[in-house]
């Protein structure tokens, strides 16, 4: 009996959808890479799929008794070419096989998301992780957050996403980052040549999916800097990469405001509810003797900082008008240096009271966290809220800066996928809806909410705290506010320009501690030397000289090239210097400190300048006939460079009335020798020092 053709194809058909059944309910139990890919990518899997299906059924049904591989191949692709007409007539079947496909389809769209849900544990896919810097100020509340958004978006045991918030670096190593694949300065790149490659290349860390700096002029300025530098492909060197930077709207604003610790507190100075110019605030404040000094966060680290200095330069008391003297106001306050809150954290650590009459000038969200007890973000910053005589507390000017925290979305060349896309956009529309303001930030407008409550607890004991505080610009003098060039301008051209030297005593007394619990001596003497450096201008040249003898070395011993490390005429190579003073390592026995300026002074430039000669002050057995050896080195580095000021910078818990350094300082007058218990006080010091020479 012949074999019912009609009964074939239904047995073809039922052997088909079988098959692409089977392969169809593995895909959907499926939950790796595939399933993360495009529509069209999914779209090709399923005709594989199909394909497949056709090819096992004619082989599962062709005859096994024909001849030779080659009868058996071409017997199956006859069989492969009837099972995929039965496989299109099963298409045309009419909108039962359509709507079965559709339900197919959805099903391993959503079965494999919802069967994770329902197992709480089973496999997640791999979450995106987003890289946010941002201004170091603002790590914190970014911080905060970030843990919210996660949480929002994460579900059945699976993370989707994962934000990792750092602070950024100063605008003018971002910028330079930006347009070297984020490393640091000083890889010798030339931004010109695209063929250059450099020597050595420090990461800033990750690459950034999101920058959020503190002001859109400092976003603006970076974002126009690598506009106008020549396209290097990422491709021949990481390191020449460069960030396409879109500017996509502010996620929240602060104004900064004026601190004042609670022994100089009076409300009743902005009776006129604090719309006021920060000039007669201030005028206010010094009038009455409340406040002597300001500290504000250092330019070199803070934008928030730059931001307020061209207002500074205005509104300082007893030196208004002129940059330079309110920086040499502003260096002799001993604050510590960095953002506002490494200031505030520093400021806090081991003193028993605040210093008597200093302000600050911070944004009101760093203000607001530290007094509601709120971290900061800084390193071993003391937790919880402060005492009363630590509390900060606010005063508004209706001209200081109100930063704005534009959103950045960073693209790299070959990281710039539709899915970190998504990401992104995502991340910026839940901040967009004011996520920051439970922080101690405002919204965008300026605007207070009823999650804001560490700014609304600064209203406590009296204090006016503005409802609104609209985005402005910065304030300042003509040339200086209109971009972030003009910022960094105004700031540098205002620090001494004379050139500086450093002598850096690396003798093995330098590797004791100051004290009981002290850190090294080096480490004192490398953070007020890089502190000293940072107080000139960058373009000021700048030399380090490292001295010490070799272990049984004669006192007379020549250091090769004077004990000269690094040396810098001009910004593009400071950070070379710096470098040095951070690898500087105790090496040797004491070098007599005459003999070791005396070396140095062959390599010093002719003209105005200061040398400072940073150590622990030696032994006397060291330096024997110290006092006849000085006076003659006085005499004759007095004629050979008749503009030198010699300054010399003693380590924590050193004396400038012991020997040998007593018997220098008279050589070279009074006032040479230097001494303090803190960087920040032995940096006023010196920075007074270099500004008076500075004329």
């Amino acid at each position: 009996m012949s074999e019912d053709p009609s009964g074939r194809r239904d047995a073809r058909v039922q052997e088909f959808t079988a098959v692409c059944g089977l392969l169809l309910t593995l895909l959907t139990l499926y939950e790796g890479p595939l399933l993360r890919m495009p529509w069209w990518g999914q779209a090709l899997v399923i005709l594989g799929i199909v394909v497949l299906g056709i090819v096992i059924v004619a082989v599962a049904t062709s005859s096994g008794g024909a001849p030779g591989i080659w009868p058996r191949v071409k017997a199956a692709i006859g069989r492969a070419v009837e099972v995929a007409r039965w496989a299109w007539g099963l298409v045309r079947l009419g909108a039962a096989g359509i709507a079965a496909a559709a339900v197919v389809i959805l099903g391993i769209m959503f079965v494999p998301p919802l069967w994770s849900a329902a197992t709480s544990g089973g496999a997640c896919g791999e979450p995106i992780d987003l890289r946010v810097v941002t201004d170091a100020e603002n790590v914190g509340p970014l911080t905060a957050a970030a843990r919210r958004y996660m949480a929002d978006r994460s579900g059945g045991g699976c993370r989707a996403v994962t934000v990792d918030v750092t602070g950024d670096a100063p605008a003018e190593q971002v910028e330079k980052g930006f347009s070297h694949g984020w490393t640091s300065p000083g890889t010798g790149l030339n931004d010109d040549d695209c063929s250059s490659r450099p020597a050595r290349a420090t990461l800033l860390g990750a690459q950034p999916d999101v920058w959020i700096p503190a002001g859109s002029i400092v976003a603006r300025g970076v974002r126009d800097y690598l506009e106008g530098l020549s396209t290097c492909s990422g491709k021949v060197s990481p390191v020449l990469a460069r960030a396409d930077l879109d500017l996509q709207g502010s996620v929240a604003s602060s104004p900064l405001v004026v601190g004042v610790f609670s022994r100089s507190d009076q409300p009743g100075l902005v009776a006129d509810g604090g719309k006021r110019k920060l000039a007669p605030l201030l005028d206010a404040f010094y009038k009455d003797g409340l406040v002597r000094s300001l500290a504000r966060p250092s330019p070199d680290a803070s934008s928030s900082g730059l931001l307020a200095t061209p207002l500074l330069y205005q509104a300082m008391p007893d030196s208004r008008g002129d940059p330079a003297k309110v920086e040499e106001a502003l260096a002799q306050t001993e604050a510590p240096a960095g953002d506002a809150v490494s200031m505030l954290c520093e400021l806090r650590k081991g003193a028993p009271a605040p210093p008597d009459g200093m302000a600050v000038i911070v944004p009101e969200s760093v203000l607001a966290r530290y007094d509601h007890g709120d971290a900061l973000g800084g390193t071993g910053c003391p937790s919880g809220a402060p005492p009363q005589q630590w509390r900060l507390f606010p005063y508004y000017a209706d001209d200081l800066p109100v930063l704005d925290y534009p959103f950045v979305h960073v693209r790299w060349q070959g990281q710039d996928t539709g899915r970190r896309d998504r990401a992104v956009a995502d991340f910026r529309t839940w901040l967009q809806q004011d996520a920051l303001t439970r922080e101690g930030l405002r919204t965008p407008a300026g605007a207070l909410t009823g999650d804001d409550h560490a700014v609304r607890d600064l209203r406590n004991g009296g204090h006016p705290v503005p409802e609104s505080v609209p985005p402005r610009p910065p304030a300042g003098g003509q040339d200086c506010t209109g971009s972030l060039e003009e910022l960094l301008g105004c700031y540098h051209g205002a620090r001494p320009p004379l050139p500086l030297s450093v002598m850096l005593d690396v003798s093995g007394s330098m590797a004791n501690p100051s004290g009981p619990q002290s850190d090294p001596r080096l480490g004192f003497a490398q953070a007020l030397a890089l502190r000293i450096m940072d107080g000139v201008r960058p373009s000021a040249p700048t030399s380090l000289f490292l001295f010490s003898r070799p272990p049984r070395a004669p006192l007379g011993y020549r250091m090769p090239n004077g004990g000269l490390a690094a040396a810098a005429g001009g910004e593009s190579d400071r950070s070379d210097v710096e470098t040095a003073v951070q690898r500087a390592t105790t090496n040797g026995w004491d070098l007599p400190l005459t003999s070791a300026v005396d070396q140095a002074a062959a390599h010093l430039p002719l003209g105005r300048q200061t040398l400072v000669v940073v150590t622990d002050g030696q032994a006397a057995s060291t330096n024997p006939g110290a006092g006849g050896q000085a006076a003659a080195l006085a005499r004759r580095l007095k004629k050979d460079y008749p503009d030198m000021d010699l300054l010399i910078a003693l380590t924590a818990s050193s004396d400038c009335r012991a020997e040998p350094v007593a018997s220098i300082a008279a050589a070279f007058g009074p006032d040479s020798c230097m001494s303090g218990d803190t960087v920040d006080a032995l940096t006023s010091l010196v920075m007074a020092r270099i500004y008076r020479s500075d004329g």
